[in-house]
């Protein structure tokens, strides 16, 4: 039994030809949800770039964006995200590789003194 399918946007959901999602693949991507499989929409895109595409139209269950570093529910909620690690782990390979350049990822949790 099928219980999760996962496509990509790029050349697989979104049509480069004309931009946009054909209604046919819409119509079996609601077809999906309506057998009780989750569709799952996974992409190395960003979310602000899957809103200026317009794929948060599609029916889909959650999204992986980022190539695994964010987690989005069908709300279009984060709910995990690896950016914070991948932040601290650049700036450590950046310190090795570039001597004497200061280099800052601000978050809303760090508080300068």
């Amino acid at each position: 039994m099928i219980r999760a399918v996962f496509f990509d946007i790029d050349g697989t959901l979104l049509s480069h030809s004309t931009n946009s999602v054909p209604e046919k693949t819409m119509r079996a991507l609601h077809a999906l949800r309506e057998q009780g499989i989750k569709v799952i929409i996974c992409t190395g895109r960003h979310a602000m770039e899957m809103e200026e595409l317009g794929m948060f139209i599609l029916p889909a269950d959650g999204y992986i964006l980022l190539n695994g570093v964010m987690v989005m529910n069908e709300k279009h909620e984060i709910i995990a995200s690896t950016l914070r690690q991948l932040q601290a782990i650049s700036l450590l390979l950046l310190s090795f590789s570039t001597p004497r350049q200061a280099t800052c990822f601000p978050t809303r949790t760090m508080k300068l003194k």
